[in-house]
């Protein structure tokens, strides 16, 4: 598996990927690493379950870990100027395609008016890592399936809205 990410608008990045495109996106910038999650408050008390839920959803930012290279000067250029209202930034998880012909998706984490808030660089030897968190207002995650030849379908999306604190799109549960 590896791993993309792509900044809206962004589709050429000299230095960077040499994988052309996945899914008919282009401008994707390796990454080594992402870290995201989720929780919510739960207070269950012996002999009163009910009423568990004690808050709202906690989404953190999704942190990322990357090899610096050509898209290293993208990157710092959005932290210093993020846009008024952030920018589109999907996480593209990938998998060899069985007929060979490069990576297919396997999820795309998409966040919305996403901004970074916080970067740094570390050296050891001659390799730079960035490391740097991205904050959102919204949070969405596709599934794709692949069947028993080889064909990967789109699959169900969750997605948060934080700014109304809505689940937007869910899978259905029995």
């Amino acid at each position: 598996m590896a791993i993309y990410m792509k900044i809206d608008k962004l589709d050429e990045i000299k230095g960077s990927a040499t994988l052309k495109e996945v899914g008919k996106k282009k401008g994707l910038i390796p990454v080594s690493s992402i870290n995201w999650a989720t929780s919510r408050p739960v207070s269950v008390q012996v002999g009163a379950a009910s009423g568990a839920e004690t808050g709202q959803v906690s989404l953190s930012d999704v942190s990322v870990s990357r090899s610096a290279d050509g898209a290293s000067p993208f990157i710092e250029t959005f932290f210093f100027a993020p846009t008024g209202d952030g920018k589109t930034v999907e996480f593209l998880i990938t998998k060899a395609d069985r007929d060979g012909a490069g990576e297919v998706p396997s999820m795309i984490l998409t966040l919305e008016e996403a901004r970074p808030n916080s970067y740094s660089i570390s050296c050891e030897q001659a390799t730079a890592q960035e490391n740097f968190t991205i904050a959102y207002t919204a949070f969405s995650i596709t599934h794709y399936t692949e069947d028993e030849g080889g064909k990967i379908e789109k699959g169900d999306t969750i997605k948060f809205d934080l700014k109304t604190a809505q689940l937007v799109s869910k899978a259905k549960l029995p």
